[in-house]
């Protein structure tokens, strides 16, 4: 599979302002709580730096695999794969923790679907059954002074919404927020 690098880029643009505003005090708020019935797990993180032309900021390109466990006593929709170019896991927010416990946000974004938007159609997950999504990509910029204060192999989270689609043709979606682990950083050569 490879990955559309010029969705990437358009995706770090995005992400690049939304990082400005943040910086400038302008923050946006979480679109959705994660659901705490589904637990997240990140296996298999590679992660990759995309060449910038600004020196300031460092994009990069992650791709995983991502374990659900639904922890709930009812049925939760998934997608039913990554694959196939359609929205299926989407990344709204990369946490780092604190040496006191706590998390903070190093990118913080929100999403917005349109009309010819495709969605990979849902799969029903039983209460305490798991469900694997394989081959996810997404891509973030941090500032290159904050990935500095984070050192080269931080512990983090990610807070996911994953969409998927109905046959009826409703729109589905699940916000999660997975377990820490640990990622090491490419260091954008000077």
């Amino acid at each position: 599979m490879t990955i559309d690098t010029t969705l990437m880029r358009q995706t770090a643009i995005v992400t690049k302002i939304v990082l400005l505003l943040a910086a400038l005090g302008c923050g946006l708020p979480n679109a959705h709580a994660a659901d705490p019935g589904v637990r997240g797990e990140v296996r298999t993180v590679t992660i990759t730096l995309d060449p910038s032309d600004d020196p300031a900021v460092a994009i990069y390109l992650m791709k995983f695999d991502l374990r659900l466990e639904n922890r709930s006593t009812e049925p939760v929709n998934i997608p039913k794969s990554a694959a196939g170019g359609h929205e299926t896991v989407v990344l709204l927010g990369l946490q780092t923790e604190r040496p006191d416990g706590s998390w903070m946000n190093l990118i913080q974004a929100t999403w917005l679907g349109d009309a010819t938007t495709k969605y990979e159609a849902c799969v029903s997950v039983p209460a305490a059954a798991t469900a694997e999504i394989g081959g996810v990509h997404s891509g973030f910029v941090l500032l290159e002074k904050g990935r500095k204060d984070l050192g080269s192999e931080p512990t983090v989270r990610l807070n996911l919404m994953l969409l998927c689609q109905l046959p009826d043709g409703k729109v589905l979606n699940t916000s999660v927020t997975t377990e820490a682990f640990s990622i090491r950083l490419p260091i954008q050569p000077k």
